[in-house]
């Protein structure tokens, strides 16, 4: 089901598939920013709205590869599992011969660092690697990217783990922050009274999306390659990053 149409079945999500813990596979299609499809097709919601509901799981592959092994597990789980994925070309990666299950609620590090960390979602991950090798290459900022791959639920001993190591966060998502992953962390930083950490959330603001490819819409919410490594860039390169008081 379309990311956009989901919204029109929220009461079924929450009667019919939580409340009475309904083993499903949802395959979220067009999740994120959406290219071609105007304003009633951009599926930047579904996070935010989904989180809340109990007794489902939400997933997010990072490529095709991960994709067909967050299908296996999903289909063994027993669970309500809704698994979110773009509206682009897959990353052309390897696809293992044999399926495997992926812990669900476990996070991947896809690149170790210790200046800064970015968690990142989806297919967004790439492009976070690609900024990290930028800022490293350029300006010598050693950037951990973590692939959250489980939204709900997140893999809270792995990314406090480098929270606390780094001190420095950016949530990279290419849906609605509010809601959405960068509420995701904040909560969590709360919750963990971690204290005395800057934090710097790129997605999607509360406006009406324009019509436009989906590289073009990554590329104006700095969601792109480029643009994760100048918003990362101006964001560790202050002098005195304004420190948030919890």
């Amino acid at each position: 089901i379309y990311s956009t149409f989901l919204q029109r079945a929220i009461d079924q999500v929450a009667h019919d598939i939580s409340l009475m813990e309904i083993p499903i596979v949802v395959g979220i299609d067009r999740a994120g920013l959406v290219g071609g499809d105007g304003p009633t097709h951009q599926g930047v919601y579904d996070i935010a709205f989904l989180r809340p509901i109990p007794n489902i799981v939400i997933l997010a592959p990072k490529d095709e590869n991960e994709l067909q092994h967050m299908v296996h597990t999903a289909v063994h789980s027993n669970q309500a599992v809704f698994i979110r994925y773009p509206k682009e070309p897959g990353q052309g990666v390897k696809m293992d011969t044999d399926l495997k299950e992926i812990p669900i609620g476990k996070s991947e590090v896809v690149r170790e660092g210790k200046d800064a960390v970015i968690i990142a979602v989806g297919t967004l991950v790439y492009r976070a690697i690609e900024a990290a090798e930028k800022l490293f290459e350029t300006d010598k900022l050693d950037v951990a990217v973590i692939n959250i791959r489980s939204l709900k639920p997140i893999d809270k001993e792995t990314i406090v783990k480098y929270i606390r190591k780094t001190r420095k966060i950016i949530t990279v998502e290419d849906g609605i922050r509010s809601g959405g992953l960068s509420t995701i962390i904040r909560e969590l930083l709360i919750s963990e009274q971690i204290k005395r950490t800057a934090i710097m959330s790129l997605g999607v603001s509360e406006e009406i999306i324009d019509v436009a490819t989906r590289e073009e819409l990554l590329e104006q919410y700095h969601l792109n390659g480029p643009g994760i490594y100048n918003e990362a860039r101006e964001f560790l390169k202050k002098s005195k990053i304004p420190f948030l008081k919890i």
